[in-house]
């Protein structure tokens, strides 16, 4: 069932890429804590995954969308 859904996402991507894609320092952070998690599958070191997107956010067609937002609101009732 893996490889299903790994060759619909990659058809995806393929079909896709053309219009770029973003990310910004969340889904960074996300995409190196889930890769390199024990537990998921073909897991790597921390620094190989972030190396492994500093690669891919080198294409011409990545853009980088800064956080301009805090974590948790700042506001006061």
């Amino acid at each position: 069932m893996r490889i299903i859904f790994t060759m619909r996402a990659r058809h995806w991507l393929e079909s896709n890429i053309a219009n770029s894609w973003a990310s910004c320092p969340i889904t960074e952070n996300g995409c190196i804590r889930i890769l390199s998690q024990p537990n998921y599958p073909n897991a790597l070191k921390p620094s190989e995954v972030a190396e492994r997107l500093r690669e891919a956010t080198e294409a011409v067609y990545h853009e980088f969308w800064a956080a301009s937002l805090a974590r948790m609101s700042t506001r006061t009732s």
